[in-house]
């Protein structure tokens, strides 16, 4: 599985999740979907390189939310937020 294979992959669970489970959710449900992300990116790289997980958030209160769990913006698109993989360890994915 090459990169794009497993960006898409990743993108298409979080998808499905959204169409399964839809938004307005308690925040608290975001945070055991973000965990597992987390968890499923982590395991990814140890098959494909990765260097950073990347979202793109869909409005200022969603980059807030991937901000307070320590995803950072880039500077000229604070709407796209990312993370090093090598920073993902037990305590985010818990």
């Amino acid at each position: 599985m090459d990169e794009n294979s497993t960006a898409a992959s990743v993108v298409n669970c979080a998808l499905e999740i959204h169409k399964e489970l839809g938004s307005g959710l308690l925040e608290s449900v975001y945070e055991v979907l973000l965990a597992d992300a987390l968890r499923r990116a982590h395991g990814a790289s140890k098959i494909v390189p990765m260097q950073l997980l990347v979202v793109h958030a869909k409005d200022e209160s969603a980059a807030a939310f991937y901000a307070k769990h320590g995803l950072r913006p880039f500077p000229k698109t604070p709407l796209h937020l990312f993370l090093p993989i090598a920073s993902i360890d037990d305590a985010r994915m818990d």
